[in-house]
């Protein structure tokens, strides 16, 4: 019985794991981007907001 539940056990965790689908390293591909053809969003503010601000003097005291 303990054999029989050994290799039953076995196989299920060697047919889960055969199913899992890991990404090869070559299957990432990376561009180039030319710096000087980017260019800036049209959407531009002239200042952060009252809470973005806040939000960011908060994050920054809690890290310093």
């Amino acid at each position: 019985m303990k054999i029989l539940m050994r290799a039953i056990l076995s196989s299920l965790l060697a047919f889960s794991g055969s199913g899992c689908a890991w990404p090869k390293e070559n299957d990432r591909e990376t561009q180039a981007v030319n710096a000087t053809a980017l260019k800036p969003n049209e959407i531009q503010h002239e200042q952060l907001s009252e809470e973005k601000l806040n939000r960011i003097t908060k994050l920054h005291t809690a890290v310093t």
